[in-house]
């Protein structure tokens, strides 16, 4: 590299260790468990467990991610926890939120030059180009999508450190958290819900009009469209033996393994006299294999000596990295053209693929001639019978299409006018559509007497939620005034003896709640409202330690994590409403209920 590419990655590498070391070593993760192939294998069609705008996360996917994190888990812990399906709605959110970042990380057209990427990785031990190689060779994966997949994980790193850089808690108030730490607290938990309270009145109907006026854009139905949809499957192809041949016969160097040697490497001192060969080889069990190696596969320095060695030779001593490197070449496999025999079924599938497109194409250019020239969906059903299929939808909202359909189709629908001809569109799978809009009904309020039940619902709904809210309040402060409480309707809970990182962890706090219980008294409360109506937290026994607290920098820093954490969720809440996100519940139990079946 030059030296201005060297600064440049240099720069790169500081500005970005930290959370760049937190990508490395989950990859690295990756590569202990499942190797490469893992690494980089995509999902095949299996049930889809949870979409991201246009992009699937497949149950195959879900339960291979299970499967590598029960490698790892401690024999201490029972297994069965990996199988509820609240830890599986984890993973799965944890997948979604991958997803998301990768959507906008394109968005925003981040990119890590090659250069950049190349010298991080040499910097890495494992990531060195002969183990890099090896793994590629062995699981038929290619180095551009290697590359690629960690440079998008580098990428997501790049957006991390802009939305996270220099964010943190003002000194007061680590040093208010750092002295709370040092408390034990225990703590009772008081739900209040709806089921606590008493009944709500029916509300009279000038109460559900006013409700329904101050909340018309609630209650506002969307742009529904009929439309008809023009399906293209792929023709069938076959491949003849000769047409096999052939190709086989035009592509012939592509075929060809080059010259192989199986290495091994041993690291002495750089100062140290090298061997004799005869002690080397009554010291060969010291020597580290490195595998089977091509010319092209390793450095070009490296490769002249390694490939001017016969069988069972070693090289000189190799100054590298302030060692000195011996290299045994323990077997040579010269290199061989591979016979028709051993890849026709690769050849066949090559031509499969080529005659498909090139067959696809001319159908389509065909269909597209027809729908120009006026013919409707169903002539040109009648004339492609085995290819074309129509379906009809009616009423469908761009959010139901978006669900059922993905954000691509949904928006290729809602782009399209009255009269406008059904233009060919592709879909991520390569898969050929037309849409034949029908009916447009514009989005508008229905009026009240139409949707008084719904209004209603949601006024209950609403003022349910509300009540139980209000009632929390109204225990917090009669528990901080000294007054004693009802709890016989109240879901009650209680934590004993943690500290404030401790018991954050099973009550999941903002950093400002975490402050304000760090602040509570004994017997005091505080109030933490909920979708579902309110908890009451209550401080029952405090007891402190006067002891420093220890590892200070660390608890900091921990105390910042949640406070970053906290920012992060907003920020993905945020992007699942920008790119869409649906879950399939069902496919989740589907996975809980098979993964249980395992462990009965």
């Amino acid at each position: 590299m030059t030296n201005q590419q060297n600064t440049q990655a240099e720069g790169y590498r500081k500005k970005n260790t930290f959370l760049a070391k937190i990508v490395i070593t989950l990859i690295l993760v990756a590569f202990m468990f499942t190797g490469v192939q893992s690494y980089l294998a995509s999902g095949q069609k299996s049930q889809t467990v949870a979409e991201v705008g246009s992009t699937k996360i497949r149950q195959n996917q879900i339960e291979h991610t299970i499967k590598r994190v029960l490698t790892d888990l401690p024999g201490s812990v029972d297994p069965a926890i990996l199988f509820s399906t609240k830890m599986i709605k984890k993973i799965v959110q944890d997948e979604i939120d991958a997803r998301l970042m990768d959507a906008e990380v394109e968005k925003l057209n981040l990119t890590v030059p090659e250069v950049v990427l190349k010298s991080y990785l040499r910097s890495i031990p494992d990531f060195q180009p002969q183990q890099i190689k090896q793994y590629l060779q062995r699981t038929g994966q290619n180095e551009k999508n290697f590359l690629g997949q960690i440079a998008q994980d580098l990428m997501k790193n790049q957006l991390l450190v802009a939305l996270f850089s220099g964010i943190s808690l003002p000194k007061n108030l680590l040093d208010v958290l750092s002295k709370a730490q040092l408390t034990e607290r225990s703590v009772r938990i008081l739900t209040v819900t709806e089921k606590a309270l008493p009944s709500l009145k029916t509300p009279s109907n000038k109460v559900l009009k006013e409700f329904y006026e101050k909340n018309e854009t609630h209650f506002e139905v969307p742009e529904k469209r009929d439309f008809k949809m023009l399906m293209i499957t792929h023709p069938k192809t076959d491949v003849s033996k000769e047409e096999i041949a052939t190709y086989y016969q035009n592509n012939k160097e592509r075929f060809s393994q080059p010259e192989l040697r199986e290495i091994a490497v041993l690291s002495i001192s750089k100062d140290q006299p090298t061997t004799s060969t005869e002690d080397l080889k009554k010291n060969s069990a010291s020597f580290i294999p490195l595998g089977s190696v091509s010319r092209s596969m390793i450095d070009e320095t490296l490769a002249e000596k390694v490939f001017s060695l016969g069988e069972n030779q070693f090289s000189e001593g190799i100054i590298d990295q302030g060692k000195q490197k011996i290299y045994w070449v323990k077997k040579i496999t010269p290199s061989r053209t591979l016979d028709l025999n051993q890849i026709k079924d690769q050849i066949e599938k090559t031509l499969k693929q080529e005659k498909t497109i090139k067959e696809q194409k001319a159908l389509v250019q065909k269909i597209d001639d027809a729908i120009a020239a006026g013919d409707s969906f169903e002539e040109i059903e009648k004339k492609y019978p085995k290819t074309v299929t129509i379906k009809t939808f009616k009423n469908k909202s761009f959010n139901q299409l978006h669900k059922e359909f993905g954000s691509d189709q949904a928006t290729q629908i809602f782009r399209q006018q009255m009269g406008e001809e059904g233009q060919i569109y592709y879909d991520q799978n390569q898969k050929a559509y037309a849409f034949g809009l029908e009916k447009v009904q514009a989005k508008h309020v229905p009026k009240f007497e139409k949707i008084q039940e719904v209004v209603k619902r949601h006024y209950l709904q609403r003022e349910a939620i509300k009540r139980a809210q209000d009632k929390g309040l109204e225990i917090v402060q009669s528990l901080n005034n000294g007054s004693k409480i009802n709890e016989r309707h109240l879901r009650k809970e209680v934590i004993n003896k943690n500290n404030l990182l401790a018991l954050n962890s099973k009550l999941n706090l903002t950093i400002e709640q975490l402050i304000q219980l760090s602040k509570l008294k004994e017997n005091q409360a505080m109030l933490v409202k909920t979708d579902e109506g309110a908890k009451v937290i209550v401080v029952t026994h405090l007891q402190k330690n006067e002891t420093p607290l220890k590892q200070k920098k660390e608890f900091e820093e921990a105390i910042n994590n949640i406070f970053r954490q906290n920012y992060r969720g907003a920020y993905l809440k945020a992007l699942e409403k920008k790119y869409g996100v649906k879950v399939y519940s069902k496919v989740i139990d589907n996975i809980h209920s098979q993964l249980s079946s395992k462990i009965d």
